[in-house]
């Protein structure tokens, strides 16, 4: 874990400087004292995981036009939810008028109005449960949202949370809790026991493989095309980018089979549009794009890459799982 503030909790040095800070801004508020950041559409991934749990393909079209009369949506927890009379209407980052996108088109391209349509036929507590499944939660201990709004990316939540998540993809759906703790030794030297991480499904094997086709082409052909070209060693990985509202936060989480990584360029207060500022190396909605692949092409030459598993490309009925090997 890195964050490009100084740390210190002495109140003498932070006062020194705004760059000090106490807080671990990687970690949830019970072990760091940050509470969180919304990840923006790499959130989307649990809907998919949902969408393909339920039985869908990626291949299937639904409505994602622009619209404030969204309708009832389907929730078995708190009942259905309706946002019509508050005229929820959100757009796409891009400003895309949508239309009748693919699930996979929605996930290639991120398109919020399309993950929308795809969770309008979805269960929102079943998208919940499946983000949990993943061992997503919030960085601040309260419960999840569940509402439409959240399907793209409202919960804050902690950068180690979303890298818990997107290694338990890249693991086949196997899902397991994160240890900071690698070795304890006494001042004898003797060895103690350390925390065992726990593991358990999150979903399907097949679901999965499904996940792992779509969030393989962000990374070829979609949104995440820039750290996917820039890294080197090149290994199989898959991964989804997150903008919020007015590109406060930027996002760019993914994994090989070995790692996963995960780059936040956040705004700690106020709500500045990334797009309107540079940092020395290039535009700040971008630097995520630089540190991803500058972490992930020392990750691929240290530890390599497995084959990923995929299936469910378009046309596919009952995909049977494929290997895809690394490029040559």
């Amino acid at each position: 874990m890195t964050q490009n503030k100084d740390y210190s909790q002495d109140p003498a040095v932070q006062a020194t400087g705004a760059n000090y800070t106490g807080i671990n801004y990687n970690t949830d508020y019970a072990y760091g004292g940050s509470s969180g950041f919304q990840p923006g559409s790499s959130y989307k991934v649990f809907t998919l995981a949902e969408w393909l749990k339920e039985g869908h393909q990626l291949s299937e079209r639904v409505d994602s036009r622009r619209k404030s009369n969204w309708g009832t949506f389907q929730d078995s927890c708190l009942g259905p939810q309706n946002y019509d009379s508050q005229r929820w209407n959100p757009r796409n980052d891009q400003n895309e008028p949508g239309g009748n996108y693919t699930a996979l088109e929605s996930t290639v391209r991120s398109i919020n109005t399309g993950f929308i349509g795809m969770a309008k036929r979805l269960d929102l507590c079943g998208i919940r449960k499946t983000a949990e499944s993943f061992l997503v939660h919030r960085a601040d201990g309260k419960p999840l949202s569940q509402t439409a709004a959240t399907v793209i990316g409202t919960n804050e939540v902690a950068p180690l949370t979303m890298a818990v998540a997107f290694a338990g993809i890249a693991n086949k759906g196997v899902t397991c809790s994160p240890i900071a703790i690698d070795r304890i030794v006494g001042p004898d030297g003797t060895e103690l026991p350390v925390p065992k991480s726990e593991c358990a499904a999150s979903v399907d094997p097949l679901v999965d493989a499904g996940m792992t086709y779509g969030m393989r082409r962000v990374m070829t052909k979609g949104t995440a095309q820039q750290s996917n070209a820039a890294t080197k060693p090149w290994v199989p990985m898959i991964g989804k980018t997150g903008t919020t509202d007015g590109a406060k936060n930027t996002w760019m989480s993914g994994a090989s089979s070995k790692v996963a990584t995960v780059v936040a360029v956040v705004s700690l207060s106020g709500s500045v549009n990334q797009r309107r500022l540079n940092f020395p190396s290039g535009p700040v909605a971008t630097a995520r794009h630089r540190m991803w692949p500058a972490v992930m092409s020392v990750a691929n030459a240290k530890y390599g890459g497995d084959d990923l598993v995929e299936a469910g490309g378009p046309g596919s009925a009952s995909p049977s799982p494929r290997p895809v090997a690394p490029a040559r």
